[in-house]
């Protein structure tokens, strides 16, 4: 098949796969707006259990069926599977835990005000503007919320009622294009597993935003691809032959595009981990400067690519710069929570996650390390044979110490004895599926020509591109295997990536510590979804690889008991992990059913107040921060100043509102509030303080502070506005709205 063509097929793939979770994600919240549950009451979590309980059963005995089979009669269903799996699993945990409230997790409070403000601007136009200024450079990235707010604006429907199914939606797409992308490389029954682990990890860790899970989900496959091209890149220097490397190049450059459009941080950590991917493999290959520069020049490419995509939203806020405009620093890397302040460590949590994550790191350092750690494991039973005072018997800590480091490694690399040497009598796949102990790096050419030939290409429906075929969990041509694993080679290279990526994110919390020394950060709060993912997803391959050598060294007799045990083990887990909520979602959903309805009097009034004018054609100083999120209002002032692009120039905005303050007459005001630098409000919404004075409460940005904003009340007096020639005053509630003729 031809690059160009498997690029295509890849690509239909992955919309056929975002067209069904977005079916089963509509179909899901439709049955569950359907339910009808007293609140507030557990009942909707205790139906979220039933129905974890059912994909779990499901999708067990799925896999457990169509093990035997290969392609043909499996594949499809297991496509399906995938897909559909993660995307229910996704929907079904969300919906019910929304279920009864019109809005996502926190409501309309804190980020989510902008978020939703963000889509509502985007549903009104498409035009690339900021989600609050009529008169600034945007600065954030519109990706998401601008597919969003098309979406609404096709439907008919408020962009505001079209977040929460968006989102969920979205955490929906994100499992089953994952499995997607898994599939490309491991067997599709594995595949199926990391899709449905990488649902469950997102609705753990990251459902709050879920435009940066839709790009973190994809990130260990982008490593995988990133490690891949290097390898076609050398073998190719090599032997002058093999498959191309530039529909990698293109895909991984898009990815990274992409997610330039989406999030800046998740792009700007993901261009780190693939360069270090990169770098890694230039410098394995520094005494041969044809390579060396054959990947750097791949490098570049994929830098192009990706700095050509970011510039389709980026160029407006460049061009500003350039162009002289004047801009503030941005705050937002000030942010400062008591969970960026000490590295994650998700493998000592007590739960299911925490125990898989646990799994994943001791295989990602069995399976890299091998030979170090059969010895740090032969060293431990040495000494504990001595503690408990048992005489030693000849080669047993040996043995020991190998067992332990081969049973849950990639199982190629043989057992270690207590010299280092490799005893061949592995247990792992490489062994017991008819494969052999994998090297490593025996000829010293700083390449893994095993890796090389089995990792060699991307695979499409069970074939490799390059060095031989992979089953459903079969290697070098043998019988599939129940078991599925991708052979050792593949395994040691998904180690390391995986083992990369934690590694990238203990990084960035270091160097994050460092930036806190200038009172700033590099928000590292936001990777502990990542490196949560990375653990989750190798302790998947981890524990199948204990649990297969497990059950091949129990006596015959009792293996029958060993996969029983290990499939109870594992079912009651994995239930464990799809029913889990946790205790930040469930503050989060408590607020979003707490939410208020919208403000109609409010708007009703400044739609009666200003005529025949659009939403959009107004700019709104508003001391009600959710009208943004409700019409397409343009705000003399964001809502904080973490989300206000840094060409709006909040600061110089609030000593604005503060001099208007000042103004002795209705006249005076007037003239300020059409002289300053920025568009003047149409309308303005202020709290009533007591009869004839009113205020602005201004939000002033006091991070890195543990209490991030404080308040400011800004004084105005009735008498300001008592010029009905110049101001329309009428009183809803406990606000004033005043329009500008």
């Amino acid at each position: 098949m031809s690059p160009l063509r498997l690029l295509a097929r890849r690509g239909a793939e992955l919309l056929a796969a975002l067209i069904v979770a977005s079916l089963v994600a509509a179909l899901t919240l439709a049955a569950v707006d359907v339910l009808s549950f007293p609140e507030p009451s557990w009942l909707p979590e205790t139906a979220g259990t039933l129905v974890a309980v059912a994909v779990v059963v499901v999708a067990g005995w799925l896999l457990l069926r169509l093990g035997a089979h290969g392609r043909g009669t499996g594949e499809r269903p297991l496509w399906l599977l995938g897909v559909a799996g993660p995307a229910l699993l996704a929907s079904s945990h969300l919906g019910l835990l929304l279920h009864g409230t019109p809005h996502y997790l926190f409501g309309l409070g804190g980020d989510q005000a902008n978020r939703v403000s963000a889509l509502t601007r985007f549903a009104d136009s498409p035009a690339l503007n900021d989600a609050f200024y009529a008169d600034a450079a945007p600065f954030y990235p519109p990706q998401w919320f601008w597919v969003g707010g098309q979406l609404a604006r096709i439907a008919g429907v408020e962009a505001w009622l079209v977040y929460k199914p968006y989102a969920i939606a979205t955490m929906a797409i994100a499992g089953a294009i994952a499995f997607v992308a898994w599939r490309w490389l491991v067997p599709t029954r594995l595949a199926v597993v990391l899709g449905m682990v990488t649902a469950v990890i997102g609705g753990h860790t990251n459902a709050y935003e879920p435009y940066s899970w839709i790009l973190i989900c994809l990130l260990p496959q982008a490593v995988v691809a990133t490690h891949l091209l290097c390898v076609r890149v050398s073998a190719s220097a090599r032997t002058r032959a093999g498959p191309p490397a530039w529909p990698l190049v293109l895909t991984i450059g898009v990815y990274l595009g992409w997610a330039a459009l989406g999030y800046t941080l998740i792009a700007g950590f993901a261009a780190l981990v693939v360069a270090l991917v990169v770098v890694s493999h230039v410098w394995r290959a520094r005494s041969d400067r044809a390579l060396a520069g054959a990947l750097l020049a791949r490098l570049a490419a994929m830098a192009a690519i990706s700095a050509a995509l970011a510039l389709l939203f980026w160029h407006r806020f460049l061009l500003a710069v350039l162009g002289g405009a004047i801009t503030e620093r941005s705050v937002a890397n000030d942010f400062a929570p008591e969970s960026g302040s000490r590295l994650p460590l998700p493998m000592f949590e007590v739960s299911a996650a925490g125990a898989l994550c646990l799994i994943g790191l001791v295989w990602i350092v069995v399976t890299v390390w091998p030979a170090g750690a059969g010895r740090v494991a032969d060293r431990g039973a040495t000494s504990l044979r001595a503690r408990i005072g048992e005489a030693e018997s000849g080669g047993g800590a040996a043995s020991v110490g190998g067992v332990v480091a081969a049973g849950v490694g990639a199982g190629g690399a043989g057992v270690i004895g207590a010299d280092g040497s490799r005893l061949g009598i592995g247990f792992g796949i490489g062994v017991a599926a008819g494969g052999r102990a994998m090297p490593d790096d025996e000829n010293g050419d700083g390449d893994d020509d095993e890796a090389v030939g089995a990792v060699g290409a991307v695979r499409d429906g069970g074939a490799v591109e390059a060095g031989g075929t992979v089953g459903n969990g079969g290697a070098g041509g043998a019988a599939p295997s129940p078991w599925p694993l991708p052979p050792p080679a593949v395994q040691t290279v998904l180690a390391r990536c995986l083992g990369l990526l934690v590694a990238a994110v203990f990084g960035w919390y270091l160097l994050s510590g460092l930036r806190s020394l200038t009172g700033s950060t590099l928000l590292p709060f936001r990777m502990i979804p990542v490196i949560t993912l990375a653990l989750a997803l190798a302790g998947v391959v981890g524990a199948l690889a204990l649990a297969r050598w497990a059950v091949t060294t129990s006596p015959g007799r009792s293996r029958g008991r060993v996969v029983a045990a290990a499939v109870v083990v594992a079912g009651l887990a994995a239930v464990q992990m799809a029913q889990h909520v946790s205790e930040e979602d469930t503050q989060f959903a408590a607020v979003a059913h707490g939410t208020p309805a919208p403000p109609r009097d409010l708007l009703g009034a400044i739609d009666q107040m200003t005529g025949d004018r659009e939403p959009s054609d107004l700019v709104v100083l508003s001391s009600d921060p959710t009208l943004t999120a409700y019409r397409p209002y343009f705000a003399f002032q964001a809502t904080a100043q973490a989300y206000a692009t840094p060409a709006g120039r909040y600061e110089e905005r609030l000593d604005a509102i503060r001099a208007w303050s000042d103004s002795r007459t209705p006249r005076q005001l007037a003239a300020a509030l059409d002289a300053g630098p920025f568009r003047g409000p149409d309308v303005l919404v202020l709290e009533h303080h007591e009869p004839g004075r009113y205020f602005f409460p201004a939000v002033i940005n006091e991070m890195p502070l543990a209490h991030n904003n404080s308040g400011e009340a800004i004084d105005f007096r009735a008498e300001q506005f008592a010029d009905p020639e110049l101001f329309d005053v009428r009183e809803v509630g406990s606000r004033v709205v005043i329009a500008r003729p």
